[in-house]
Order: structure tokens, then sequence, then C-alpha cells
């Protein structure tokens, strides 16, 4: 066991356990953990970093020298299992232990050092006392909003002791729940919570009687009011004199009077997605994100966005900007992956700049108090010193508050925004929702025949993604997504056995070759989209295929050399991409059928004469038939609404999913088609109707099986609704964090 602890510290505390870094023991509330050498020497050597990657080749250095002759990925991998089972840390929600995929570990709990005696001491990351660098000013007057806050709620505030930090919590009536009326994080997926400048008023987004309206809340107020003319706003943020609040409600960006007025607005926006993030910046503009792409600029005032960043090659889009105090910097945070989290990085960028400049790691960033810049990793918000002027990290980043809400890891682009439930003031008050990132989804793969019954299959439940059957159907090609990881797993279903085809790179959207040998999918590497053709087996590297704006596979011919894939465009007026249909020939150019509007979910008959789409601009969207490389005028197929169309193997059948008769359930229809000599459908009939299948996009989520008998579905696990009440209110945090993370001296 240590005898000699890191930094020469001896207790360590974290959560509700406490290590003992010299003796080697582990103890959580007082009671003695049993843990090996091993394990212990791994949790030891992530305490002496908190918040830091701590590579896997390091670990191999220092715990598995040279002379050792062990074979140390088995060896890691079992260590850090054992150290996990007794934390009681799951892999897929760490709260303690959290995996870098193919780089490392990362210890993402606050961690504070701890005499003998067991009375609390300095964070583990102090060396040095505190710098106070708060205002005398700011200071009292957070006092008498202590005061107030205990005039209010009713019971004296909790505080800090030895500061003159102050938690409360704060219920957000007249308001049912924070955010929309259904949330898979606490809060919903964009940022439902602001605070002004001096930290006196919280804004924030409330659902009562199925109705999302702002409320704002002066902090020693007993109750918030509802800001008129903001029904269905989402996404506040506040302009820094604290007069006004942009929102987003369909359609546009919005401004209105914090204290009541007339709404104006202030430019055209999505209709059904929020923008990725907003702010002011200074009095005078508003910056946001799109869904796709750089950030925006548009005056306060009202106007036509302009590109305010400019995307680097390997970056997929900018969101989240927070501008500083300054009015003229901000930061964001840039996308290099699709889906996954884990990889996105802080930037930062002032008004005029030709480019920005990388921070950190993680996203949401924005600076707090007077020199401290805040962000999330994957539910924990992170602290670093920060020079606002030669806009650089003056040490390295540490854990200081776990279980902020953060949209991450429902594995939906337009619901993940990776925004984080709080906000911080200018004076230091901070104020957040708890819940951490989304609850991994498990889903179960299964047969359902034509009369609706469903079989289960003998796979472990998982997130999985566009589940494909091979030729001969005897296995199965899915993405199963992981919150920081996206990769194609092969299930063969008689064996039943597990194959992963894994790389660093973000894979989805499987399709099986004719001959069964091969799967192609979309690739995500470097922030560029591809569709790659990987043997079916495993072996060999990648070829790829096509490169563009995230094609995605959705038939390969019988040809054996023919590909049908989707493209993606533009979004449209309701916030959703616009696809289109192209098909791949090797030593082939490119070719694109003309459709007369934006269509999802193609399927290309076996011959690739003729496809099948789903109409987007429709309502309901319907199913229609189109030839392909010949003359001929489109068929609808669908006559009451129709998503998702799949043929049968040989080309007689086209099926397709129809809203059901109950909320949640779809209808299972089928219509017999003649692709020659002329193009002829039959009228369709419904086979079942089942809660068991989820139409999908951009492509279905199921499958047909070879003898056309029965389909291969993914029974999605039902996301449970995660409504808060309350708002965590710190009041003087900035003196917990400089505490915590002292600004050096030495700024050189």
């Amino acid at each position: 066991m240590p005898d000699s602890a890191p930094g020469g510290l001896r207790l360590v505390r974290f959560g509700a356990f406490e290590a003992d870094l010299r003796s080697g023991e582990l103890r959580k509330a007082g009671v003695s953990i049993s843990l090996q050498d091993k394990p212990f020497h791994l949790l030891a050597r992530l305490l002496e970093c908190p918040g830091e990657l701590v590579t896997r080749e390091q670990l191999q250095r220092e715990l598995w020298p040279a002379h050792t002759f062990v074979d140390f990925e088995r060896g890691l991998n079992t260590a850090v299992k054992r150290l996990r089972d007794a934390l009681g840390d799951d892999p897929d929600r760490p709260h303690f232990i959290e995996t870098l995929p193919r780089r490392g570990y990362r210890f993402i709990a606050p961690v504070v050092a701890a005499s003998p005696s067991g009375a609390d001491d300095a964070p583990a990351s102090r060396r040095r006392p505190p710098a106070r660098r708060i205002l005398s000013w700011a200071f009292g007057a957070l006092v008498v909003l202590a005061i107030g806050l205990w005039l209010v709620v009713g019971r004296v505030p909790r505080s800090v002791k030895g500061t003159g930090v102050t938690r409360v919590q704060i219920p957000v009536a007249p308001a049912t729940r924070l955010g929309p009326a259904q949330a898979f994080v606490p809060g919903g997926d964009r940022s439902a919570i602001a605070v002004s400048a001096d930290g006196r008023t919280v804004v924030f987004v409330g659902a009562s009687d199925g109705t999302t309206r702002l409320f704002a809340r002066p902090i020693s107020s007993e109750t918030a009011k509802p800001i008129e003319g903001t029904a269905g706003a989402q996404l506040p943020f506040l302009s820094p004199d604290g007069k006004w609040v942009g929102f987003w409600s369909p359609g546009a960006l919005r401004r209105v009077p914090i204290d009541g007025g007339p709404v104006s607005t202030i430019c055209a926006a999505e209709v059904r997605n929020p923008p990725y993030g907003a702010t002011w910046l200074g009095n005078d503009y508003v910056v946001f994100a799109r869904v796709i792409g750089a950030l925006m600029k548009v005056s306060a005032g009202g106007g036509v966005p302009k590109p305010l960043t400019t995307l680097r090659r390997g970056e997929l889009g900018h969101r989240l900007p927070h501008a500083l105090a300054d009015g003229k910097t901000f930061l964001f945070t840039v996308r290099t992956r699709d889906y996954v989290w884990g990889e996105e990085q802080i930037a930062v960028q002032a008004a005029g700049d030709s480019g920005h400049t990388i921070l950190a790691s993680g996203s949401d960033a924005r600076v707090a108090g007077q020199g401290y810049l805040v962000f999330l990793r994957l539910g924990t918000l992170m602290a670093a010193p920060f020079d606002s002027i030669t806009r650089r990290m003056l040490a390295v980043p540490v854990p200081v508050v776990d279980d902020i809400a953060q949209a991450v890891g429902h594995g939906n682009t337009f619901r993940d925004s990776g925004g984080g439930q709080f906000a911080v003031s200018a004076t230091g008050v901070l104020v957040y929702a708890r819940g951490g990132v989304a609850r991994p989804r498990r889903d179960t793969l299964a047969w359902i025949d034509r009369t609706g019954e469903v079989e289960l299959l003998p796979v472990a439940d998982m997130f999985f993604g566009a589940p494909r059957l091979s030729p001969d159907g005897t296995r199965v090609a899915a993405a199963v997504f992981e919150t920081t990881r996206l990769n194609i797993r092969v299930y063969d279903l008689a064996r039943k056995t597990e194959l992963r085809l894994s790389s660093d790179d973000e894979e989805q959207w499987p399709m099986w070759s004719p001959d069964g040998r091969a799967i192609v999918y979309q690739s995500v590497s470097g922030g560029q989209t591809s569709l790659r053709r990987r043997a079916a087996d495993g072996t060999g590297l990648a070829e790829v295929l096509v490169t563009g704006d995230y094609p995605t596979p959705s038939s390969w011919l019988a040809d054996r050399e023919t590909l049908g894939f989707l493209q993606a465009g533009p979004p449209g007026p309701d916030g959703m991409i616009g696809w289109s249909i192209w098909r791949w020939r090797r030593d082939q150019p490119l070719r694109k059928l003309e459709t007369p509007v934006p269509c999802e979910d193609a399927a290309f008959s076996p011959t690739g004469s003729v496809v099948a789409y789903e109409n987007r601009d429709s309502s309901p969207r319907e199913v229609y038939l189109q030839p392909f490389g010949r003359a001929g005028d489109r068929v609808q197929v669908s006559s009451d609404g129709g998503q998702d169309p799949a043929w049968d193997p040989l080309g007689r059948e086209l099926y397709y999913l129809a809203p059901g008769q109950t909320p949640g359930t779809v209808r299972m229809m089928v219509a017999a088609v003649t692709t020659s000599p002329s193009l002829t459908v039959g009228v369709p009939r419904m086979l079942f109707s089942t809660s068991a299948i989820a139409a999908a996009h951009p492509i279905r989520a199921y499958d047909v099986a070879p003898d056309g008998r029965r389909f291969l579905i993914q029974r999605r696990d039902k996301p449970s609704d995660r409504a808060t009440t309350h708002i965590e209110v710190v009041l003087n945090w900035i003196e917990e964090v400089s505490a915590r993370v002292p600004v050096p001296k030495n700024r050189d």
C-alpha cells in the first residue's frame, strides 16, 4: 500500500468517501471498504490531479513498470472495475471516474483534503491561501440578500463555515416545474435559467397547465411572476444592463422588458427547434447558434443575422455562446462530433477577430465573478482562473459542483444541445438545477410478426440505432450509443456472440452488402462525415466511399455495386434538415434523384429502378414512389399519413408506418407494388397496430426479415420524465471557488 501521499496529503475526501493515502485505507461514512492494492494505487493516482486526464500510458508507466510481466490492458480494466465497484460508480453515468475512450481516466468529483482529526481542510488542489477578489460592496449586498432569503424562505439558509457562502433553494412556483412540460433532463434540452449581472433577479422557463412561459423572481422576493407575452418561450438570456430578457418562441428570437411590456422581434428563427444558445453582446447585439454551422450576430433592435464565427477544418458546429463583460469578447462551444460527447471544446473570440482560440475541453462556458472560467464536463461544473484581457486560463480546471443538469446523452442531435441548467452573476451568485446528464436509454431488440406478436431476441439491452438484418437473417448490425462513443456492433443470433467494429470514430446507420460480407455506415471523424465500407468480421481497414454532408446509407442494391444514400441539406422553416436522395456506383459520378420537395427515409427497390421516400413537407407526411433512372411520375402510396418505407426482399410489397388510432402507437401498413412495365400501387392495408415501434429519422428503426414474414424492431425504452420544482441558489459562491481554485500570484 502507499507509504507516502501525493503533495504531502494524507486524508482526502470525495462524496461520502475518505481515502487515507498513507495507510491505503478507503472508508465510506466511517466504515472501512476492502480494496486491493492495485485499485487503491489507481485511486491515489487519480486523486493527485482531480479533473485532469490521466492517460493509460501514464498508468502503465507508474503502476505497471517495465519489469512487470503482466497483461496491462486486462490488469488496468480489472483495477478500474474493482475500484468502480467499491465506489458504486456507474461507468455509463459516472460520479467519480470518467472514462475517455482509448485515452485514459479522469476523477470528476470534487476532492477535499481533510485533517486526521476529521475537520475539513483545503481542497486537494489548493497549495496557497485563497485570493480574495470579491469587492466589499458585493459581499455586503449578498449578506442583505441572504437575510431577505431567510425572511421569505422561512428558515435559516445553510452557510459554509468560514466564508460568506450561503445556500438556499427557491421554488419555481407559481409554475409547477422548471423548463418545458416534459424533459429527459431537469429543465429541458435548452438552458432554462438566467441571472442578472448584479445577482438579484433570476429569470427562468416554467411550465404550468402544459404551457411554458418566462418567470422573473427577485431572489429576495416571496414568489416569481410570469412575464406577459412569453407563452411558449424557451432559452432566456438577459441584457447586461438587466433591462431586457431575450428568448426564443416558435419562429423567432424575441425580447421583452424584464418588468413587463410589449414583446418585439429580434429576428426570424426556426419554428420547431430553439437555437443552441443565445447571448447579448453588449446591449446592442445578440449572438445565437443555429442547429448547424457558425454563430450568428444580429442587432438587438431587429435585423438580418450574419455569420460571426468561421468553422475550421474538423469542426461541425459552434454553439452555446456567452459574452464577457467587455461587450466584445465571447465564449462558445466547438463540436467535432455529431452524437457523442466528451471531446467538445471551449473557445474564445472577440468581435472582429479572424478566428478563435481553444481554451479547454468542455462545454457551455462563461466567466464568473472577477475572473473565473466555469464550464461543464458531463454534468460536472469545472472552474479555472481566467484572465479576460489575455484570454487565457491561469491554472488547470478543477471540479467544483457535480450533478448539474446538462442536455447530454439523449442520443438526439436536436435535443442534445450540451446546455447546462446553471447561470453565474458578475457578483458571484450561482443558480442551478440538479440532475446530471440524461439517463442511458435501454432498448430491446425483438421480432414482431405480421400479426403483431412480439418475440424478444437474446441480445443485451442497449441504446440501439437502426438495426439491420444480414441477407440470410442470422446476424444483426446496429449502432450502439454510450454517451461518449457510438460504434457498430454485430450480433450473431444463433451463436449468441457480439462483435464490436470499434474505432475512435463516431459510426452509425449500418447497411449490409447483398452477400453479407461487408457493412457500409456513416462515419464522423475529425469533423468530416463520410460513407465507409468495412468487412463484417471486423478485419481490415475501413474504405471511404463518399464524403459529404452527413451521407446516410439507405439501400445496397442486389447488383452489389450500387448504394443508395441520403445527404443533408439546409434546415427548413421547421428546423428539420432537408435530405436529398443519391446513388453511388464505383468509378461513376454521383447521381441525384430530383424530388419536388425535401424527403427522408428513402428506400430503393431491390433492382434500384424505384425509390420509396417520405415527403417531409406535407402534413401529415406521406409515402411516395418515384422511378429512378427512367421517366415516370411519382405515385402516392399512403393516404392518411406515412413514414419509414421498406421493401420486401423480392420488391413486390412496400411496408410503411402510419399514425395509430391512440397516442404512442403506429400501424404497420403494406401495399402491393408492380414496377414493370409500369409503376402501379395497390390499396394499402393494415397488418397490425403496435406501440413497440417508433418512427425514426432520417432512416427507419426497423428491418424486414428475408422471408418477409416478420420484422426486426428496436423496442424503445420509454424515457422517464425528469422534473424539478426548485432552483439551487448559492450566494457569494465565488468565495468558495477562490478557496478551491486560487488565482496564481504569478500570472506570467
